[in-house]
């Protein structure tokens, strides 16, 4: 209940007390092995050794069948996808029995052949998964964290319901890769086409219900047409949603066929009341005050016509200012469509006027891209370039600097197109904005402001893009340098120093990430290259912490911050 209310301490809390009570034993851990057919050294792999309490009724010892998928009690359990890709195996082979630090009661374990979990410890791992998920930034080190806990559980499946939410869990943690995105798509739809038979008893699929989150089919095929949609599979994600009359992304899919008929087809069709999306219906239905509804449904309305807006340009004002009427002047969707049709016909008065009103209902409002980014860039230039002799790095607006390099970084503009020169057509995002950008960087920024480490990490940032790594190696040097080297408090100020090792330790990352990277670059180009830039990004690295720590030993070497950096030292000399 509380991880579902998103109590996520709680939840944790209540997690490692059903651990405790069960007499579940387990440890996250370090584990030489590897994970791709051609890899020569082993790594260190983050692996869960787990061994539960002897029951009555704990799984036997036997290994699970070619797909993972044990037949119990008669009983036919969800199938297990291979993954089949020439370069990733199918289970990290972890060539080493020695966990490093683990507890001595877990230290017996082979990693590669674990013992056999009971469900109910199995549901407390999916729970702990779930609460890495929620109390973690979305990131790929979060998806590696995760990890661990669904491989042990489907490493031996015992229960219907508990090996089909392992296995949808791990259909979403590979969805945004690209080795693994296909095997994550024909399991979700696997997991989709068992639900109605008959492999398995009622008693069997309800036994952990209240244990595990599983969600329902149609909230599984929603997800699945929404990762087609990504994917670009859009006539089965439309057959999908017009399945599950989620009307709104079904004219998105028109929209992305570029059938604007189609979509202006369903539209008519709600605002005349011949279609009701499910989730309209069942909100409704919710909602006890006949007040709420109609202002539910005002709502609704109102953004129906900002849609039929945008599927009709040659109206869009209209359908504007009629979602505006309908909504009673509350919808900041109708204003901020209007904002934006004003300003790309030149009406900038009524333009501000009404992205006002848009900001005004909507304070947080993320973003209002009304495009023309490449003035807004020059602009940019020429505020530095009047203040920046008066206010130094406070004449550079950083929010809008990072605005204009996501316009850049968020298209897909870098393509062979950028290899044959061809000249971007539009300005105001990718390639074309990109040019912009640099040239803002190289002759206006850093000749008069130089001293800002976010500036650098924002140059690093556009240059990652460009995937030119050895001057973005350069630039997140430069924002260490900003940060740690230039910084006369660390060995004074505490919070200074833990502050400073956080940014050694990202900074470390990026070496470790860009070095490889940029030593092929500049050896592709350059046999010299690597003298040329100081040597190899395990001696830049080493020498690095070994600096921070000279410098810092007298003041913070009884901190528990100290032991992590020695802890990072003797990882780095292995590399």
């Amino acid at each position: 209940m509380h991880h579902l209310l998103r109590q996520d301490k709680l939840a944790a809390d209540e997690f490692v007390k059903a651990a405790n009570i069960m007499g579940l034993q387990y440890e996250l851990t370090g584990v030489k092995g590897r994970k791709t057919k051609f890899q020569v050294d082993d790594v260190t792999q983050l692996v869960l050794l787990a061994k539960g309490r002897e029951r009555e009724d704990s799984p036997s010892d036997a290994a699970p069948n070619a797909n993972g998928s044990n037949t119990q009690e008669g009983t036919k359990l969800p199938e297990t996808l291979e993954l089949n890709d020439d370069t990733l195996l199918e289970t990290t082979q972890y060539t080493s029995t020695n966990s490093g630090g683990s507890s001595s009661f877990l230290s017996d374990l082979d990693p590669n052949n674990q013992p056999p979990l009971h469900p109910l410890d199995q549901c407390v791992f999916l729970g702990l998964c779930l609460h890495v998920k929620n109390s973690s930034p979305k990131h790929g080190l979060t998806t590696e964290q995760m990890s661990p806990y669904v491989s042990r559980v489907i490493s031996h499946p015992q229960n219907w319901s508990v090996h089909t939410m392992s296995l949808l869990l791990r259909s979403r943690l590979e969805a945004n890769r690209t080795r693994t995105v296909e095997r994550s798509t024909l399991q979700l739809q696997a997991l989709i086409d068992q639900m109605p038979t008959a492999d398995s008893t009622v008693t069997q699929r309800l036994q952990y219900f209240h244990q595990i989150a599983l969600p329902s089919k149609w909230e599984m095929e929603k997800e699945l047409a929404v990762r087609m949609i990504g994917l670009g599979v859009l006539k089965s994600a439309l057959e999908i949603l017009e399945r599950l009359e989620m009307w709104e992304e079904v004219v998105h899919c028109w929209q992305a066929m570029e059938r604007m008929d189609k979509g202006i087809e369903v539209v008519k069709d709600l605002l005349q009341g011949k279609k009701e999306e499910v989730g309209v219906v069942t909100s409704r239905g919710k909602a006890r005050k006949e007040r709420v509804r109609g202002t539910m449904d005002r709502a609704r309305e109102a953004k129906l016509w900002c849609i039929l807006g945008e599927l009709e340009p040659d109206h869009a004002e209209e359908h504007f200012l009629k979602a505006w009427e309908v909504s009673e002047k509350k919808s900041g969707r109708a204003v901020r469509s209007l904002g934006g049709y004003y300003f790309a016909r030149g009406k900038f008065a009524d333009a501000i006027d009404n992205l006002q009103k848009a900001v005004t209902i909507q304070p947080l409002l993320a973003r209002i891209d009304v495009g023309e980014l490449a003035e807004a860039c020059r602009a940019l230039g020429r505020v530095v370039e009047e203040r920046s002799e008066k206010e130094g790095k406070e004449s550079v607006d950083i929010e809008v600097l990072e605005r204009l390099i996501s316009a850049v970084t968020r298209s897909s503009d870098l393509d062979e197109s950028a290899e044959k020169d061809t000249r971007p057509s539009n300005p105001n995002e990718g390639l074309g904005l990109y040019a912009r950008l640099d040239d803002l960087f190289a002759q206006i920024i850093f000749p008069r402001v130089a001293d800002d480490s976010r500036i650098w990490k924002a140059r690093a940032q556009l240059l990652t893009w460009r995937t030119r790594w050895s001057d973005a190696l350069e630039a997140y040097n430069a924002a260490y340098r900003c940060d740690v080297v230039t910084n006369t408090q660390l060995e004074v100020d505490l919070q200074s120093w833990k502050e400073a090792v956080v940014h050694v330790e990202e900074y470390i990352d990026v070496l470790r990430n860009f070095g490889p990277r940029a030593a092929m670059e500049q050896s592709s180009g350059d046999e010299q290259g690597k003298k040329k830039r100081g040597g190899t990004w395990q001696f830049q690295a080493r020498s690095v912490l070994r600096t921070f720590m000279g410098r810092t030993r007298d003041a913070f070497e009884d901190e528990p911050e100290w032991k992590h950096l020695e802890g990072v030292e003797e990882e780095l000399k292995h590399l």
